[in-house]
């Protein structure tokens, strides 16, 4: 309907629709903080589990531009549908939401706006800012790059992308926003392409292409290295390819990445010998595609992700997507259950804060959202030993 065409175009909601204060939402917090940790965790698994403050958006929103800033997590955008669910028309927002990372845990809604409502960009946090490359709008996916300021003054323009994209994942190595695959918009259903973005020389230049190329996959820094994992390809005519490979950048190639750095303005693309600028590591034991991910007690978890179990199943029967979590220990280059999550979520992000991981929204059945937030932190750090004997559900390794 025109209605709904207005709300996409906006991206905005009428004042009366939000709340005056999130001061129900502080004690909300209060009132729960006793029973949510040990109600969401399990005794298998090292995660525990606190449940926040909802955002106060009731929908919720997949696909969120976040990061931490500062005191504070950052929150923007995003897509949802709108009531009827499984017949309204997409709704891509461009409101910006901060969460004050103290005891009160306070949202808030912003005066800045996004330059158009988008969700499923790649974004990281560097140097008091959240950076925002690509992603979808109303009108298709983009190439447009920005930073929101930590003081939530006027939004930063940066470059665009070299190529519209969205659906990538993204990590900050070496102080520069890394955007691994995604979706392009044209061609194939995914891309191999590697953009990395300087942010304070403000230009992009292109890295190691990935082995494969994939979409909704997952990307996180540890002890200096970047890592990427699961997702899944297309190809015209196929059927989807749902992934659940592991792989690491070299050491060698991050130093040549950062040797390409050029004169403003130009682009300077990666040498064709780049076949090994990338190395396996053992697979996942499952599919992930757009779960995410993050580092504790130097090991890294994902959570929560898509199996493509119920792929393409879009109605209220679909059971959601699995409540699952596992955990890479990069010293034996080996996977293990670390347990379930307290809900199945994709598309949206784990944020570093203090010792833990906050994760807000996301999807959890198609067309589907959830405001619930979580923070979840390592209970502990067992040894090699104790680990063997703990986590018995099931331990692989494949090269």
């Amino acid at each position: 309907s025109s209605e709904e065409a207005a709300t996409i175009v906006r991206g905005r909601r009428s004042a009366q629709d939000l709340p005056s204060s999130c001061a129900a939402c502080a004690l909300s917090l209060f009132l729960s903080l006793a029973t949510s940790s040990a109600a969401s965790s399990d005794e298998s698994s090292p995660l525990n589990w606190t449940q926040l403050p909802d955002l106060p958006e009731p929908l919720g929103f997949a696909g969120a531009l976040s990061g931490g800033c500062d005191d504070k997590l950052v929150f923007a955008g995003g897509s949802n549908f709108p009531f009827p669910t499984w017949t309204s028309t997409k709704h891509f927002d461009d409101r910006v939401w901060t969460l004050g990372g103290d005891i009160s845990w306070t949202w808030e809604l912003s005066s800045v706006v996004l330059p158009a409502p988008t969700a499923y960009a790649a974004c990281g946090s560097i140097s008091g800012q959240v950076v925002c490359a690509g992603g979808q709008t109303p009108d298709g996916i983009i190439n447009n790059t920005f930073a929101i300021p930590c003081d939530l003054t006027a939004l930063r323009p940066l470059p665009s992308m070299p190529v519209p994209t969205a659906f990538a994942s993204s990590a900050v190595l070496g102080g520069e926003l890394w955007v691994l695959g995604g979706d392009t918009g044209t061609g194939p259903n995914a891309t191999t392409n590697v953009w990395v973005l300087d942010a304070q020389l403000s230009q992009w230049r292109a890295g190691p292409p990935l082995p494969t190329a994939r979409k909704l996959s997952l990307a996180v820094v540890h002890a200096n290295s970047l890592y990427m994992m699961s997702g899944r390809r297309q190809d015209e005519g196929r059927k989807p390819e749902f992934l659940k490979d592991c792989w690491k950048l070299n050491d060698s190639a991050h130093v040549e990445s950062a040797s390409l750095r050029t004169p403003r303005h130009s682009l300077q693309m990666w040498p064709s010998r780049s076949e090994a600028a990338w190395e396996r590591c053992a697979s996942l034991p499952a599919v992930v595609m757009a779960g995410t991910v993050g580092v504790l007690n130097n090991r890294i978890f994902t959570m929560g992700g898509d199996d493509g179990a119920h792929f393409g199943m879009v109605s209220p029967d679909n059971p959601g997507y699995p409540k699952m979590a596992y955990v890479y220990d990069s010293y034996e280059d080996a996977w293990s259950s670390a347990g379930s999550t307290p809900e199945g979520f994709v598309t949206t992000t784990a944020i570093p804060w203090q010792d833990g991981l906050v994760l807000n929204g996301g999807e959890v059945k198609p067309r589907v959202r959830t405001n619930h937030t979580w923070l979840v932190r390592s209970i502990e750090v067992p040894t090699r030993r104790r680990r063997r004997q703990r986590w018995t559900l099931w331990r692989r390794r494949v090269r």
